[in-house]
């Protein structure tokens, strides 16, 4: 299927790299399961030699990892790099989603010493919220395709989430997709359910007034970040680095898939760009992906697309009010 093509937006929003981007949506051909490989008959080899047997087996499992190789299925086990503990204890679901209370607060929104786009830096308050400890799964999203009748991801192939990825952040979803989920949700659990405003995922993922750069603090570390840093190439199972989390618990707001907000494209006061006509309708996306360079993703990073815009690096999470 096509995609909906972004337009360029002037230079104003590059956090993404865009051709990466589109080498990975080229490459997200899901393997062929090794189950769908024929297995020989015992019957028309029992009777051969022994050697025959043996040479016959080594062939096989050549020709065997061979297939496995150009399908892009590793041999064996994947060598962590160094970002990742082999001690790591992932994030395991103990319900359909769970919410973290964010005690509202004021906060230093942006910084004046990287990308235009994210500054001037300015105060600004927030209510108290309560946001998704998670991004939303793939398992939560294929609920809502089924209950509500909605189209699936495109790369699914079915209604179904794909089998050993249920836990995986959704992704390939636009920000209308996204506000139909959280009005499915908000009706399944007499909830008023929505996306999160910018500065309420700015406040989460910098601590509130801490203002912190990241969510565990003011200077870069690896391994707490699924980014283009941790080699990985995809999306990873929510919670992959719970060392990576707020200081509330939320995992992910750095890296694994940008996240929609409710909050329109748009200049921080003060600033001195302008925002191109086209991109006035556009919706704020925040906390890099898997494909984005540890030196430009932060807490402060923001961009904007499309509203009907999808990307296999752009999912979301949901917020519910506190008051």
């Amino acid at each position: 299927m096509d995609q909906p093509q972004r337009e360029d937006s002037g230079g104003l929003a590059d956090a993404m790299d865009r051709e990466q981007l589109g080498r990975l949506v080229a490459s997200r051909h899901p393997p062929q399961p090794t189950s769908a490989i024929p297995r020989r008959s015992k019957a028309k080899w029992v009777f051969l030699p022994l050697i025959l047997t043996v040479g016959f087996l080594a062939l096989a499992s050549g020709l065997f990892l061979s297939f496995r190789t150009r399908l892009g299925v590793a041999p064996g086990p994947a060598k962590p790099s160094n970002a990742q503990s082999n001690t790591r204890r992932p994030y395991q679901p103990v319900a359909e989603h769970e919410m973290v209370t964010i005690p509202g607060g004021t906060f230093k929104m942006g910084r004046d010493d990287v990308t235009p786009t994210e500054g001037p830096s300015h105060v600004v308050t927030v209510r108290d919220f309560l946001l998704d400890k998670t991004e939303v799964t793939n398992a939560e999203y294929a609920q809502f395709v089924n209950d509500a009748n909605h189209a699936p991801p495109y790369h699914w192939i079915s209604v179904k989430a794909p089998v050993g990825e249920e836990l995986l952040p959704v992704s390939n979803v636009s920000y209308d997709d996204a506000i139909a989920f959280a009005a499915w949700r908000s009706k399944r659990d007499g909830v008023p359910y929505r996306l999160p405003t910018e500065e309420e995922w700015e406040y989460a993922a910098r601590n509130g007034d801490k203002d912190n750069l990241y969510p565990w603090g003011n200077a870069w570390e690896p391994g707490r970040a699924v980014t283009q840093e941790a080699g990985v190439g995809k999306e990873q199972p929510v919670g992959t680095y719970p060392e990576g989390s707020n200081q509330w618990g939320v995992y992910d707001l750095i890296g694994n898939v940008w996240e929609w907000t409710s909050t329109r494209a748009s200049l921080y006061p003060g600033s001195p760009l302008k925002l191109p006509e086209q991109n006035k309708d556009w919706i704020v996306a925040r906390g890099g992906s898997y494909g984005s360079p540890a030196n430009k993703v932060s807490g402060t990073m923001r961009d904007w697309f499309a509203p009907n815009y999808k990307n296999p690096a752009l999912g979301f999470r949901l917020v519910k009010s506190a008051y």
